[in-house]
């Protein structure tokens, strides 16, 4: 085991750490390996192993990185973001205050706002790795770039994140005295009132930085200004022995999809579970059509009064 440890140090690069597995059970062996799927890591799962690590926020203000200079004069455009992402949160807040109440601010109204569709700078995790592979499995076709044309098709790679939270960020600082604070990435759990997917998904949400250039600061690239040190590098007189590692990436085949989902269903963690409203019930229904079309559910009848 300790050999195995020593292997896997000397892979880590500025505190990230790449695999690349034949399938997703392959996945299994590290979730069932307690020297490696330590208690203290968060999981996401991306339907394509391509995709930065980037809020939904983040990707509007790369998509519209300019403002048109509605004038008329010179410049034709600003280099900003059309939208200021306070602004965007605030338009939120002022068409469901009715809904919400006055009270529910900062980052309690992003985890209210993210959970009904709206774009914040938070990022989804989970307390559960096999929630993770439910997510990087559950579509079978996604949006990929072939040939610099994003087309909607069967990606070649998904993948799963595995981030060591306590370590994210390096020589933490207190937020109420920092003039930095907008540069660290925060990890909290969602208020259980109203956030009933949150709790069935043991989700949390992970805050990412704000930065003028979003592109160049995905979680990734922040993990690796950070931890620039964190690689293995043994030299005469020095080096690191031991770098820490705080961002893992399974490179996962896409194959055996349905297999896949088929065992997570066994395992309960399915849309009905994960969205246990209306719009989750209908959506795993339709989903047995491809995933254990002969399941019992509707078979068997339900007491009556």
């Amino acid at each position: 085991m300790g050999q195995e440890c020593k292997e896997i140090e000397k892979q880590i690069k500025e505190g990230c750490l790449v695999n690349e597995l034949d399938s997703w059970e392959n996945f299994l062996d590290f979730v069932k390996d307690e020297s490696q799927c330590w208690p203290t890591l968060i999981f996401r799962g991306q339907a394509n192993s391509e995709w930065k690590l980037l809020s939904r926020l983040d990707r509007l203000e790369i998509k519209y990185n300019t403002q048109p200079n509605l004038s008329g004069h010179i410049p034709q455009k600003f280099e900003c973001p059309r939208v200021d992402r306070n602004v965007h949160l605030k338009r939120f807040r002022e068409l469901a205050l009715d809904k919400i109440g006055k009270d529910v601010k900062g980052d309690v109204l992003c985890t209210i706002a993210q959970h009904h569709g709206l774009a914040t700078s938070l990022l989804d995790f989970t307390y559960s790795p096999l929630v993770a592979l439910f997510f990087a499995f559950e579509e079978e076709k996604c949006w990929c770039e072939e040939n610099s044309k994003a087309i909607f098709k069967e990606p070649d790679k998904r993948a799963l994140f595995a981030l060591t939270h306590h370590l994210s960020d390096k020589g933490k600082v207190d937020e109420k005295k920092s003039k930095h604070i907008r540069d660290l990435v925060k990890p909290f759990s969602a208020p259980g009132y109203g956030n009933y997917r949150a709790v069935s998904q043991a989700g949390l949400f992970l805050k990412m930085p704000q930065k003028k250039y979003p592109d160049k600061w995905d979680l990734e690239s922040y993990i690796k200004e950070k931890y620039k040190d964190e690689t293995y590098n043994i030299v005469s007189g020095g080096g690191n022995a031991h770098p820490s590692l705080i961002l893992r990436k399974f490179e996962i085949n896409n194959v055996k999809r349905v297999e896949c989902l088929n065992f997570l269903d066994q395992m309960n963690i399915n849309r009905a579970t994960l969205f246990p409203d209306l719009d989750g019930f209908a959506k795993y229904v339709n989903d047995l059509w491809e995933i254990n079309f002969d399941k019992a559910i509707g078979y068997i009848d339900q007491l009556k009064n």
